[in-house]
């Protein structure tokens, strides 16, 4: 198995931080979703928060550390491009892993592009 990149969840996994020290923040307004990964989460020791819109992910990104963030680009006060702007702000950014759920109604245009 390759070795984790330092500075990383993974790494600090790995130089013997505890499962309850890694922290996962869910971004979905879904609440089947949201148990499913909390079960999944939980079930492995790591921390678990969930917020369901935009205005509440900003909040909790502002208030407190996250090793991931399961971001669901769909969301009904806007979209999670907007919340994933707000990681890249973090220092460190946590990892964060976009998700969007078959059936979502996307919002006029769905998320915003972006030139990188």
């Amino acid at each position: 198995m390759p070795l984790a990149k330092a500075g990383t969840p993974e790494a600090q996994l790995a130089e013997g931080m505890k499962a309850s020290d890694f922290s996962v923040l869910v971004v979905d307004d879904d609440p089947m979703v949201t148990s499913a990964l909390k079960y999944f989460v939980e079930t492995r020791g790591h921390r678990f928060v969930s917020v369901s819109n935009v205005a509440a992910a900003t909040r909790a990104l502002a208030t407190q550390p996250f090793d991931a963030v399961l971001l669901d680009l769909y969301l009904p006060d806007g979209d999670g491009l907007d919340v994933l702007d707000r990681t890249l702000e973090l220092d460190p950014p946590p990892v964060v892993i976009a998700m969007n759920s078959p059936g979502s109604a996307p919002s006029p245009g769905g998320p915003r592009r972006r030139a990188r």
